[in-house]
């Protein structure tokens, strides 16, 4: 349940103030007269349901019409089964707002999707796909989803599924071991191209911090510093923040920030003007983008000596992933609580037998 609070009357007893709070009365019961409306048409029996899908593929199909501005159909499935994100924009991935730049993210969400969708079937129904497998399938996959029922009437849709599928087999990452890779990393395919030029430097920090717990302080926070300088400037999954003055100092005090939230002695703390600022750069840099990325390394780590196994297992993960306990902290964990792990001496840090585990700052 939700409560809305609704303003009837002017709170103001001054002549001059009372027409503009009648006014501002108005508006906000207008817009909620608009809300109830909306809510009442989307429950309505002949309301039509928009598919998430459905969108993402109206609105690339839209892009494609107001740039290329193709005359047949042919023009634009052979446009889609051949053209890569980044032929169609550069920056993609980075939020910019250009047509452009948006038809290529776009392209790339839905790359996204149909490899997901590729690679499932690679793993589970023991196939190697080819584009008449991979056509089968995806027609299949399609007749199971919500898309396929709030959209009956658009068989153009399918159509544009599929031959983006098929694509991405023959022509676009016709590798199935960079198809399982980028799967792997989570990321839409273009970003993971991109992450996969960094995730070796990562990993290799990863690997050296088997001494991480018998580290001074400011060796563990070095190990950040470089963890995210890595990550930083990387389009697409590194740090991100609004284009305003005061965020775009803090993202050049970076590390200041780092320090301050691992509470490093000496660190600077914010102004209490700008400390929700740092807050929020933490939780969307530090935690988040941070953390995914490494996150991502540990992750292709552990499927690279999986094997065939689907869940990781405490007693056999550090010799599955082949990397110290800091790599299964850093995944679970978060650079704050990392930094404050003090183990007992000879214990390391096991999350099996280190007290250490539930230290919290």
């Amino acid at each position: 349940m939700t409560l809305v609070g609704l303003v009837l009357r002017p709170a103001s007893t001054a002549a001059g103030e009372i027409p503009t709070q009648r006014n501002q009365v108005a508006a906000m019961a207008a817009d909620y007269d608009g809300l109830l409306n909306r809510l009442a048409a989307d429950t309505a029996p002949e309301a039509t349901v928009a598919s998430p899908l459905a969108v993402l593929l109206q609105l690339i199909a839209a892009h494609v019409r107001n740039i290329f501005n193709f005359r047949t159909s042919d023009q634009f499935y052979g446009w889609l089964e051949a053209t890569l994100p980044e032929v169609v924009s550069d920056a993609v991935g980075t939020g910019a707002r250009s047509a452009p730049a948006q038809l290529a993210g776009s392209l790339d969400e839905l790359d996204g999707v149909l490899l997901g969708a590729i690679e499932e079937l690679s793993r589970f129904m023991n196939v190697v796909p080819d584009g008449p497998t991979t056509e089968a399938f995806l027609r299949t996959l399609w007749a199971r989803t919500f898309t396929q029922v709030a959209a009956a009437q658009e068989a153009w849709l399918e159509e544009t599924f599929i031959r983006r599928g098929r694509g991405i087999v023959e022509r676009l990452y016709p590798n199935a071991a960079q198809r399982r890779r980028l799967y792997q990393y989570g990321f839409a395919p273009v970003i993971g191209r991109r992450f996969e030029l960094v995730a070796p430097a990562i990993r290799a920090e990863l690997v050296g911090a088997e001494s991480y717990g018998a580290r001074t302080p400011a060796e563990r926070i070095a190990l950040f510093e470089r963890l995210g300088t890595l990550i930083r400037d990387q389009p697409g999954f590194g740090f991100r923040v609004r284009g305003t003055v005061g965020d775009q100092a803090i993202l050049a005090n970076w590390v200041g920030v780092l320090r301050w939230w691992m509470q490093v002695p000496g660190a600077e703390a914010p102004n209490p003007r700008i400390l929700r600022a740092w807050q929020r750069f933490v939780s969307d840099n530090l935690e988040f983008r941070l953390g995914v990325g490494v996150g991502a390394v540990v992750a292709e780590a552990w499927s690279e000596g999986a094997g065939v196994a689907l869940t990781p297992a405490l007693n056999t993960w550090r010799a599955t992933a082949r990397l110290p306990w800091f790599g299964f902290w850093a995944r679970e964990g978060n650079p704050r609580s990392l930094h404050s792990l003090l183990p007992r001496p000879g214990v390391g840090t096991n999350p099996r037998n280190s007290q250490h585990a539930q230290t919290s700052v």
